[in-house]
């Protein structure tokens, strides 16, 4: 699935919710108009699985992300699968097997991965040994950032 669009970002489930509710619309209007411009670019996307993620919220961040579904998701391609299902098995501890339901995390880096671009987490980095999206990202070469640095990388002034 290549892109022709440099300097894209492939959002968490995480890093969504942390916008809505650290950011919220109804105070933090012009940053949703800035996250919106990225949406029409075609600079802000995420894979199914985060959708799902989402639903399962059935909050206003799901409404959010429903309304707009056809122009920020991207459906996992047989690329993209087979690429987090590597991840899943080179780095144990990506996904929880005892949790059901959905687990975006290894299809967020391979779809960051497969379009060369740059994971938006709210995850932290842990310790050595940690398995989670900075750690994945770091040994796969994946760029990745949080949310004040999107914002500082955008060049946005609250």
């Amino acid at each position: 699935m290549p892109s022709l669009i440099r300097d894209g970002y492939v959002i968490d489930t995480c890093a969504l919710i942390d916008l809505w509710y650290r950011y919220p619309p109804v105070t933090f209007a012009s940053l949703w108009t800035k996250i919106d411009g990225l949406v029409q670019e075609g600079r802000l996307r995420c894979p199914g699985q985060v959708l799902a993620e989402i639903r399962r919220r059935d909050d206003e961040i799901c409404e959010w992300l429903e309304k707009r579904k056809d122009r920020v998701v991207l459906r996992e391609d047989v690329v993209v699968f087979n690429h987090a299902q590597r991840l899943v098995s080179k780095h144990k501890g990506l996904v929880d097997y005892s949790r059901t339901g959905p687990q975006a995390d290894p299809f967020v880096i391979a779809l960051a991965k497969s379009l060369g671009w740059t994971v938006v987490t709210s995850e932290r980095t842990k310790g050595i040994g940690a398995v989670n999206i900075p750690s994945v990202c770091g040994a796969e070469g994946v760029a990745w950032l949080d949310l004040l640095r999107l914002f500082a990388r955008e060049g946005w002034k609250l």
